[in-house]
This record gives structure tokens, C-alpha cells and sequence, in this order.
């Protein structure tokens, strides 16, 4: 049973109602943890820091850009209180950063907000919770208040955000409590940040009080996944896989080991990990040496003897009919056939679809985000695509949808997750084992837009994709098409299929519907390379965002354009389908720039290679099996051809 130990800080400076000698140790206990914020030793010790500013010495540990001070009697029950408050408007603060896009180096101004923080001392493989109370009113919305944590590089790798009810009416009826807590924490966190952040436009006066920051026991094991679609295969090769959190100094690499345990034909079997990484350790088995039926596979991971942690994981043995469902080389199948999803992007809200007449019969046989109800589905199934609607986020209401529409003839996929923040990570698992249990016919969907925080989402969807969206001003290089997959499938350890939603708009443009700073949609040359770019990085499947924006915000004379170049980059793609949904082979590029990716189809190998700058490129590719060959291409260049 957990152990758990309070340690209640009302800081060193705050009275204590006795004078016994017990005061004294009381507020040398109370002064180092508001100081530390650290883990005072037992393992599933809480930690709890109250009334942050009621000494000098508490106070200093925070940094401010100004606009916060500490007042007393502002805070709860007449206390020392941190006080924001403005009352006109100020000169909006910018920060400038050099940007590089293609050949052109420029400066890029970006808004900063005024910010109160600290340091606090994070551990590994704990959750972290925090709360503050807040009052006031200000003319924005309600004061952002966050935990982060960093690697140690310096580069923040999570954010969890503290969300009042309603944002504008937040600590307007008094003291109301934020609240907010991590995932568990990664191996490479060595620090985090507590800070509070409001905009520079933000008018009035908030307060803030008893900062209170907790965590739990660290946990080294938690879950276990495998490399067949939902845990399930009657035959094959399947990789068992289990995540592991550790402080990399006290429990360095070569200590580690891990052993798997699960039920064969003949009874217990133990094998130990074929491969341990700096964050997973798994094994490779036949399916053929599992138990048939339900089979309980169990790890253990040890450290030089000591056991830190188990997980555990039902493997089916057996086979399941599904209208849709994948292959060990994870590739769709649809109603018994290898599919590659060619789509777009639709507005949910959007009842009529205007542009659906463009839809039908072009290289697209599928859209996403539509509403999820039969009318919306009955409309596209007419059309001859097929449909992903956006997943209701309430479980029962999740429940009720999927059981009436699991039927239906459009049904492709879930969609359930859309650039969700990490610390939500748990509630979406939620949602995937309502809809894995009411529609076992239909897989879920998750789009990220930090796909390094791919692994906190493991067992919250079946399918993973990103959405880099690299065209416009600042808005980083279009390399980032390829990184992004490529992460997607490094932080899953290659278990789950991998989609893209690549760029065919342009956010700034379609937010103003000006084009004051040289904000603009995507030329033909990139939407191709970004497409390209995708499947290189191991792509297979891709839904454009989005057809919404090309018909409703593009310029008036640049509509037929938008989409015509859209649509010729689908058909290019739906040309090699046959190609990509065939066998992957092992290949390997010289050139960094230059992404690659290689296909067998029977007895050829083809090879697509992407040059993901806008400078020209040449570099050696050389497929496993085949002599190294040499590509020169241009900027953005795709070259897609079968070797001889």
C-alpha cells in the first residue's frame, strides 16, 4: 500500500500559535520545502507548498518581468498576496528572432507576456500536480498559469496548464482554485518551471495566493503495448514493448535488464528482452508460441537484481473479422482490402459541404472532421468517400454515437484527438476504451502537433499523425514534413500505423484574410515535396488540412488554383498506391536533406527520394539487398522510381 507523508508549508515567517521547541523544527521543515520544492526522501511522499509569499525569504525564489508585487493582506484570510494589476494600456512588448526560410534570413517579432515564475525541482517518472487561488478581473482572459519542465539542454519539452471554468468570470466571486497536473514525467527531465503569464493587452487587477505544488510515488513501469492492432493476431511476428521512466544517473543503462513472461502451448515460458533502449525494452515473438485464446504476457524490469517495476498486457491469440482494421505491416484494411487514405479536411460545423460535387470522383476517397451523425455520413457514402467524424468527447455521449452509427457503410475511423496538450493524455485514454468497446469495428485516430509527446498518448488511439505546417511567415522550414513522422514513429517505437495531415492553407491569411506580412497558401512545388516529404518519413496515409480553408478563405481569384494544385498532388500519389502498399525494404541516404524510402512490390524495388530544402541536392541511397545508387534532385525535388 502506498505510504504517503504531508509535509504543510505555511512558510517560515507565518506565526505559529506555541513557542514549544516543536516551532522551531516545524519551520526549518517548513522553509526548506517552500525553498526546495523538492522530494524530501520517502518514496510517495506528497509535497505541499501554501501561502508562497509570506516571507522574504519564500518571495525571492520567484522572478518577475515586471507588473507583480507582493502585498499584504491581499491574499487568502488577510495574508501576503501576489498582486498583478494594470490599469492602462502599455506599448505591446516584442521580442526579435532571426528566422530562416529558404535563402531569405529575417527578423520576426513575437508578443511577450508578462511573466512571474520559479524554479522547481522535478524528478523523473513522478506525476506533478499544482493549484493556486485566484481573484480579480481583468479584461482578458483569466491569467495562464503553468508547469513546465525541461531537458537538460535547456529546451522545454512539457507544459501543463492550470484551466479555470470559465476563463473571463475566474476569482471574480472571490477566491476561486486553478488546478492542473503532468504526465508522468519523462527520463530527460532535470527541472521544471511554475510561472504565471498574462497578455500585455490585459487590463485589471488578479491575485494570487497558496501556490501549492504535489507529486506521487515514481513509477518506472507502467504500461505494455504491442506491435499487433489491438493486441490481437492468429499468426506472424509481434513485439512486446514496455516504456520505462528512470533518472538516467541513478539507474544508467547497462544496470538494466528486462524479462518477459507469458503462457505457451506447453505452460509458463520466460525470455528475456532482445532489445533495451534508453526509454523501452521489448522482445520479438512468434505468435505461434502464445497460448490460443486470451494470453496474459507479463515484463519485469530489474535493475542489477532489484525489480523496479512490472506491466502487463491481454494478447488475443486468434483471429477477428473487422470492418476495418490493419496488417502487420500496418496498412488499412478495408473490408478485406489494403486502403491508402487520400483525404481532406471538412468543417464540422459545416452541414452543406458546397465543394462536395469537387470531392466526387477526384483522387480523395475519404474526409475528416466532419459531424458525427448519420446525415453528414449518409452524404459522403452518396459522394463515394469515406468518413472520420470528430469523436463527441463525453464518454457516454462517445458510447451512444459510435453504437448507432458502427454500421454504417462510410464509417472509416475515430477522431479523437486534435493537438491535444500531454497532460490530457489520460482522460483520452478514456475515450478510446469506450469506443474500442462500443465499435470494435472502426480504429481511432490522433493528430498531435508536438509529436515528441507522442508517448504520453500510447494507448489513447490506434492511429498516429502530426500536422507540421511549415508555409508562412516564421513558421519554421519545411524539412520539418519529414521530422515530423519520423518522431511520431520514434516516440511509438514503431508500433503503431502513421498517417500525416500535411499543409494545403495558410493559417495567418485565413485568421486576417489579408496578407499584410507575405503570409500565403502553399505553391504546387510544396504542397508535392511536403506530401512526399510525409511518406518518406514513413506516411501511410494522408489527410490534407484542409478543404475547408481553400473554399471559404482563399483569395477569390486564387480558389481554382489552390485546389487544382491540391488535387494534382493527390492524383500523382494515388499513381503509386499499388507501389506503397506494398512491402517496405530497408534503405539508407547519405544526405540528411535527402529523405528516403523503399517499397518491394514483387520482384522490384522502388525507391522514393524527397529533397525536403530549397537549395539543389545530391547524395548516395542504398537499399538493403541492391548497390548503392545516386540522386541529384532539385530543390524540393521528388524522385519516385523503380530500380533496374
Amino acid at each position: 500500500m502506498l505510504v504517503r507523508r504531508t509535509i504543510l508549508a505555511t512558510l517560515a515567517g507565518k506565526k505559529l500559535e506555541n513557542g514549544s521547541g516543536v516551532e522551531a523544527v516545524l519551520n526549518f521543515l517548513l522553509l526548506f520545502s517552500a525553498v526546495s520544492l523538492a522530494p524530501l526522501g520517502a518514496t510517495g511522499e506528497t509535497i505541499a507548498l501554501a501561502d508562497e509569499f509570506e516571507s522574504p525569504e519564500a518571495s525571492s525564489q520567484w522572478r518577475s518581468d515586471g507588473g507583480f508585487s507582493v502585498v499584504d493582506g491581499a491574499g487568502v484570510a488577510g495574508s501576503r498576496g501576489l498582486v498583478w494589476e494594470q490599469l492602462a494600456f502599455r506599448a505591446k512588448k516584442t521580442s526579435t528572432t532571426q528566422v530562416v526560410e529558404g535563402n531569405v534570413v529575417r527578423p520576426v517579432a513575437t508578443s511577450v507576456p508578462e511573466r512571474f515564475s520559479r524554479d522547481v525541482a522535478l524528478e523523473p517518472g513522478r506525476v506533478y500536480s499544482f493549484s493556486v487561488k485566484i481573484r480579480g478581473a481583468i479584461t482578458n482572459n483569466c491569467a495562464y498559469v503553468f508547469l513546465a519542465w525541461y531537458d537538460r539542454d535547456g529546451n522545454r519539452i512539457g507544459l501543463a496548464e492550470g484551466r479555470p471554468t470559465i476563463y473571463k468570470e475566474a476569482g471574480r466571486r472571490g477566491w476561486e482554485t486553478v488546478s492542473a497536473s503532468t504526465p508522468r514525467l519523462p527520463s530527460d527531465v532535470v527541472r521544471g518551471e511554475l510561472m504565471i503569464e498574462l497578455y500585455r493587452t490585459t487590463l485589471g487587477c488578479m491575485t494570487f495566493d497558496d501556490f501549492i505544488v504535489t507529486c506521487d510515488e515514481p513509477r518506472h513501469v507502467e504500461r505494455m503495448f504491442s506491435s499487433a492492432y489491438r493486441d490481437a493476431a492468429d499468426s506472424g511476428k509481434v513485439r512486446f514493448v514496455v516504456p520505462y521512466i528512470v533518472s538516467r544517473e541513478k539507474f544508467p543503462k547497462d544496470g538494466l535488464c528486462g524479462e518477459f513472461e507469458f503462457t505457451g502451448a506447453d505452460g509458463k515460458r520466460f525470455v528475456t528482452a532482445g532489445e533495451i533502449s534508453d526509454d523501452c525494452f521489448g522482445v520479438s515473438l512468434d505468435v505461434a508460441r502464445l497460448a490460443f485464446g486470451v494470453c496474459p504476457v507479463n515484463a519485469r524490469l530489474f535493475f542489477r537484481g532489484y525489480e523496479l517495476g512490472t506491466a502487463s498486457l491481454d494478447f488475443m491469440r486468434g483471429r477477428i473479422e473487422r470492418a476495418v482494421s490493419f496488417d502487420e505491416r500496418q496498412r488499412m484494411i478495408v473490408d478485406g482490402k489494403p486502403f491508402f487514405p487520400l483525404g481532406v479536411y471538412v468543417h464540422p460545423a459545416d452541414r452543406e459541404v458546397p465543394y462536395l460535387d469537387r470531392l466526387r470522383g477526384s483522387p480523395f476517397n475519404c474526409v475528416i472532421e466532419c459531424a458525427a451523425d448519420k446525415h453528414m455520413l449518409d452524404k459522403f457514402h452518396a459522394a463515394g468517400l469515406r468518413a472520420i467524424p470528430k469523436s463527441p468527447l463525453n464518454h457516454s455521449s462517445a458510447g451512444s454515437t459510435a453504437k448507432s452509427l458502427r454500421g454504417h457503410p462510410a464509417l472509416l475511423a475515430w477522431y479523437v484527438i486534435d493537438e491535444v496538450p500531454a497532460d490530457r493524455a489520460d482522460e483520452r485514454r478514456g475515450l478510446y476504451t469506450v469506443l474500442k468497446e462500443t465499435d470494435p469495428d472502426h480504429p481511432t485516430f490522433a493528430v498531435l502537433a508536438l509529436p515528441r509527446t507522442a508517448d504520453s498518448f500510447m494507448g489513447a488511439f490506434d492511429i498516429i499523425s502530426s500536422d507540421p505546417y511549415p508555409i508562412g511567415v516564421g513558421r519554421g522550414q519545411i524539412s520539418i514534413a519529414s521530422e515530423y513522422p519520423r518522431i511520431c514513429r520514434e516516440k511509438t517505437w514503431g508500433l503503431r500505423p502513421l498517417w500525416q495531415v500535411p499543409q494545403s492553407f495558410a493559417w495567418d491569411w485565413c485568421l486576417s484574410h489579408k496578407n499584410p506580412t507575405g503570409n500565403r497558401y502553399p505553391t504546387y512545388e510544396e504542397l508535392r515535396s511536403m506530401a512526399w516529404q510525409a511518406i518518406a518519413g514513413g506516411a501511410n496515409g494522408l489527410l490534407w488540412y484542409s478543404a475547408h480553408h481553400i473554399f471559404k478563405c482563399s483569395p477569390p481569384d486564387e480558389v481554382e488554383m489552390n485546389w487544382g494544385n491540391l488535387v494534382k498532388v493527390a492524383e500523382e500519389i494515388k499513381s503509386y498506391a499499388d507501389v506503397m502498399l506494398s512491402d517496405d525494404a530497408a534503405v539508407a541516404s547519405s544526405n540528411p536533406s535527402v529523405s528516403v524510402r523503399a517499397f518491394r512490390k514483387g520482384c522490384e524495388t522502388w525507391v522514393l527520394a524527397v529533397n525536403s530544402t530549397r537549395e539543389p541536392t545530391s547524395g548516395a541511397v542504398e537499399v538493403a539487398g541492391r548497390r548503392r545508387g545516386k540522386v541529384s534532385l532539385p530543390p524540393l525535388g521528388v524522385e519516385f522510381r523503380k530500380l533496374k
